[in-house]
């Protein structure tokens, strides 16, 4: 009976150390409340939360460790502070972001090594704004090749 109760106790004890270890190894983030601590953590690449609260917007980073070489980094757009009505709709929206490992750069920086439906929606107002300004200006650019063919 004290033997069963002590493996008991032995099961117990050993759960709950596995249980803290889930929760610091997967779960928690340690959080930053300046630049200065984002960016150590960020070279670093260890796990981090942190809210910039920029003039434009406002932002969650994740850090998630590295992964393939480089480090991850989740990306959350909460609230646009400044700009024009299209980018009220990228608001809730995330992207996770790859940066190499040990240097300093913002996440968002590339959107090339990043994925995700903020990404997606950053694309389409560029895209879209693009297309609007060559429309704006089709007169001239085909002037501008009227004028070239006539040199050549």
């Amino acid at each position: 009976m004290k033997k069963e109760f002590i493996i008991e106790i032995a099961l117990g004890v050993v759960l709950i150390a596995l249980a803290i270890t889930i929760y610091f190894g997967y779960f928690h983030y340690s959080s930053c409340k300046d630049d200065k601590c984002f960016s150590e953590s960020l070279i670093e690449c260890k796990r981090t939360a942190y809210l910039s609260n920029a003039a434009n917007a406002l932002l969650k980073y994740k850090i998630s460790g590295p992964s393939s070489g480089d480090c991850k980094i989740e990306v959350s757009l909460l609230q646009v502070k400044k700009g024009t009505i299209e980018f009220t709709r990228l608001e809730g929206l995330e992207m996770t972001c790859y940066t190499p490992l040990g240097v300093l750069i913002t996440p968002e920086s590339n959107l090339e090594n990043c994925n995700g439906e903020l990404k997606e929606e950053i694309q389409s107002i560029v895209i879209n704004r693009m297309h609007a300004e060559l429309a704006s200006n089709i007169g001239k650019i085909n002037q501008s090749f009227s004028n070239i063919s006539r040199v050549l």
